[in-house]
């Protein structure tokens, strides 16, 4: 859970499965506040990426009291979740700039939405195949 002044604070719990009498088949129940198998809450996920904002992942780590693959884990999937590809349903002018990265024939090809230009997609490479499904 999220800590209370300096402290780490737990929160624990004992949770019963559930048995189905029908097909016999065991169940744990959804805890609202916890997604999945995940042992730290919602709210503790987001306030550790609240405070990455601020600091860097070992900073998180010495202030939250947790191991550095936790907040890694978290800061990972806060990424993915928030730079997700774009929609491309409503594209309608799209280009494709290549440039020299480094000298010698080091190219990158990046794909742009030219009305908000916004990037679609980066690769390094001239001339490669695009996946933009």
């Amino acid at each position: 859970m999220i800590p209370i002044g300096a402290r780490p604070s737990f929160l624990n719990l004992k949770i019963w499965h559930i048995r189905c009498e029908k097909c016999g088949t065991i169940r744990w129940p959804k805890l609202p506040f916890a997604k999945g198998k995940k042992r730290h809450t919602g709210r503790f996920a987001q306030f550790a990426i609240d405070l990455l904002h601020w600091m860097t992942i070992s900073g998180a780590v010495r202030v939250l009291a947790v191991r550095w693959d936790l907040i890694k884990v978290l800061h990972k999937d806060y990424l993915h979740n928030k730079y997700q590809a774009p929609p491309l349903k409503d594209l309608k002018y799209l280009a494709i700039v290549e440039f020299s990265i480094r000298k010698g024939h080091c190219y990158m090809t990046i794909l742009l939405d030219l009305e908000s230009g916004c990037i679609l997609h980066a690769i390094e490479g001239r001339g490669g195949i695009f996946n933009l499904s």
